[in-house]
Parts: structure tokens; sequence; C-alpha cells
């Protein structure tokens, strides 16, 4: 907690992660609240499922393109561009919305398709932001505080969507989006106009530097493959949402207020995480902190699969927060710790490149059973394809070690042994 408040001191800091909870608050209206939108006017969980579909395979296809800019571009400069491309895009689904009567899927499948880009931009830039701007010591607190402004954002947009769906409507919810992408570009204007550490002065071919990624890679095999695996758990959280609306409405017969509510305690718990992330981390080790987390993420999916109850949702959603999100906060410092910071945008845009490949394919599977058996069945899928995802974390985690050297010195001696 000492830590936290520390980097909050950090003007930079504290308007980084301002602007990002900012932004936040608009994806996760984007990500949440589109899927009740959907379920509720077509009661198909496919159509849902087609929605995070085109979101992911935006993210897909503009992920290696991504990663190579991320290196290249000012941080700061970036960021601003991103929020404000955002903002724009959401301006014209709003026009959109207005001039076309009543419903409409494939206009639903336009805002998957900028939102995608935008999510896949924005969640790249923000961590290799945090990595080029962190000191080793403070991998896990700057972690934290990104999953906890993320987490924030995302359970204040789904209360704030149940309530706002429910009393304004659907086009009241998108003029917020863009209200919080152009206070976020706003805000990212005031960072300090300091040069970042990483941003190069002298800047080779985007091929060049995009095979100078791959090369880096091939040769450090074993952080490559838990970079991976460590998007699994995030494949899960983007498949719940699919569950959860067809969950409360046909399974418990709720409303969106309970929607909305149920998705806030993932937020709350995703906030709680944040903060004991560095404490669990110090007492269990980051390899030990993957293995508890990972098991109590399995356990509270499994639990829903049998849960009937409204207040049975909230909590256990609470502990699918904490769990979910310390298993990717310490995952996240983990593997910063071993990638140099100068390849660090390629490396997590290669992996998430691998992680919308998984999230398609779930978000597919769990569409189409949902179709044919009930919606608690989705949990148990998650479950077991969490307890798979902590198999090969945990086990990928031990083979490669906690480690003392820097970033530096431990690539150069990982690429050493496989070049001997």
């Amino acid at each position: 907690m000492i830590s936290i408040i520390k980097v909050f001191r950090d003007r930079n800091f504290s308007l980084f992660f301002l602007a990002d909870f900012l932004s936040s608050i608009g994806s996760g209206m984007t990500i949440i609240g589109v899927n009740w939108y959907i379920f509720e006017q077509t009661k198909s969980a496919i159509l849902v499922s087609n929605y995070l579909l085109i979101h992911i395979l935006a993210s897909l296809i503009s992920s290696p393109l991504i990663g190579v800019i991320i290196d290249r571009m000012n941080k700061k400069s970036l960021l601003v561009k991103l929020n404000f491309a955002r903002g724009m895009s959401f301006i014209l689904i709003f026009a959109l919305l207005y001039s076309l009567d009543g419903f409409n899927i494939y206009l639903m499948y336009l805002l998957a398709l900028f939102s995608g880009i935008g999510w896949a931009g924005n969640t790249t830039a923000v961590k290799t932001f945090v990595r080029s701007q962190s000191d080793d010591s403070l991998f896990v607190t700057n972690n934290s505080i990104l999953e906890m402004s993320m987490s924030v954002g995302f359970f204040l947009a789904s209360g704030m969507y149940g309530v706002m769906y429910q009393y304004i409507s659907f086009k009241g919810v998108i003029l917020l989006d863009i209200a919080t992408f152009f206070l976020a570009a706003l805000l990212l204007t005031f960072l300090n106009a300091v040069k970042m550490k990483d941003d190069k002065t002298e800047k080779e071919s985007f091929i060049t530097e995009f095979k100078e990624g791959l090369s880096y890679m091939s040769k450090m095999k074993k952080e490559f493959l838990f970079g991976i695996c460590m998007f699994i758990p995030v494949g899960v959280m983007v498949a719940s949402n699919i569950v959860l609306p067809a969950y409360v409405s046909d399974f418990l017969g709720e409303s969106s207020i309970v929607f909305g509510i149920g998705d806030m305690g993932f937020g709350i718990g995703a906030f709680v995480a944040g903060l004991i992330a560095g404490y669990v981390a110090s007492k269990l080790t980051k390899i030990g902190s993957i293995g508890w987390s990972g098991a109590i993420l399995v356990i509270s999916l499994s639990a829903l699969y049998i849960n009937s109850s409204v207040w049975g949702l909230y909590a256990l959603y609470f502990i699918f927060g904490v769990s979910s999100v310390l298993l990717r906060i310490v995952s996240n410092s983990f593997i910063m710790e071993k990638i140099e910071s100068k390849l660090f945008g390629r490396s997590i845009s290669t992996w998430q490149l691998f992680g919308y490949f998984f999230q398609m394919t779930v978000i597919v599977v769990i569409g189409n059973l949902l179709e044919i058996y009930n919606p608690n069945f989705g949990y148990l899928i998650l479950g077991i394809i969490s307890l798979i995802s902590l198999v090969l974390l945990f086990g990928t985690a031990m083979v490669i070690g906690e480690n003392t050297e820097s970033k530096e010195e431990y690539s150069a001696q990982v690429i050493a042994k496989e070049e001997v």
C-alpha cells in the first residue's frame, strides 16, 4: 500500500493512471454493456458471441502492426492519438444509431470492429508505457495500479450501464463512451514532455524491426510459451461476458440491474487484487502466487456452475475478480523481469495475437454450447480451461524460475544458451 502511494506522488503516473481509468470506463461499456444489449434485443448467445468474435478478430489482425508502431513511437503521443481516435469512431457510431431505425446487428458489428482495434492498441500501449517507465522494484506495484484502474473503470461501467440502459437508452451509453475517451486524451496531453526511456532516436525499417522481434522471441522459447499461456485467463474473462447475460436473464431470471451489479462484483474483486498483489507476491513469491490465484480461479468458476442464487452470483464474481486479476498481475510482473524494454511492445503484441486466436475459439464454442445447454454449463467449461491454463502457467514458471539478474542480463544468458 505504501508503494502504491509512492507511485501516485509522481505526477506523470497519476495523470496516466487517471486517464487509463477513464478510458477503461469507455471500454467497459463497450465490451460488457453491448453484450447485454444484443442479448436482450435478440435472445441469441450466438449473436453475442459473433459480436465478441469480430471484436477479437479486429484486435488479432491489428496486433502485429500495433506492436512495432508502439516500440517506434513516443508513448505519450501514441496514447493521446489512440484515445482521440476511439472517441471519433464512437461519434460515427452515435450518428448511425440516430439515422438507423431500431436495433441493427450490423451496426453492433461495426462497433465491435472499432472497439477491437482500439482495445488492442490501448492495452498494448499502456502496458508498454508502464514497462518503459518502471524500475524493476516497482513492476508488481505498477501492474497492480494498472489492473486496479482498469478494473474500477470496468466495474463502474457495469453498474452505470445497468442503470443508464434501464432509464435512459443505449444512445446515452455511447455518449458517455465518447466523453471518457476524449477526457482521457486530454489528461494525457498534460504528461511531462519528457522523452520516454525506450523511444528510439534512430528507427530502422518497419520490416527490420518486425523481424528483430520475431528473432528475439524465437530464442526465448520458455518465456514465449509463458507469455502465450498468460493470455488464456484473459480469454476466460472475455468468454465469461457471453455466459453472464444468459446466466442472469435465463438461468436466474433477473434484470440488467442484477447483471450490472454482478459484473461490478468482478470489478471490486479486481480492485482488491490490485491492493494485495504486492503483499501476496512478497509472501508467496511470484510463482507461488500464480499457483494459488489460479487454483482459486478454477474453484470460483466451478462453483458458479452449481450456484442458483443472486447473492451467490455476487460473491462468486467477486472471488472470480480477485483470483483472475491477481493471476494477471503476478504473471505480467513475472514476465516483465525477463523481457528487454525495447522489445516489450513487440513481445506482448505477439502473445496477444495467440491469445486472440484462443479467445475466438472459446467464444465460438461457448456461444454454440449455450444454444444447447443451460447457461451455467458455460462456467463449467471455463473452469476446465482455467485448470489447463493453471497447469501450463505454473509449470512453465517453475522451469523458467525466479531470477535476480537484470532483464538484459537474463535475456543475454538465455540467448547465449540457445546459440551454443
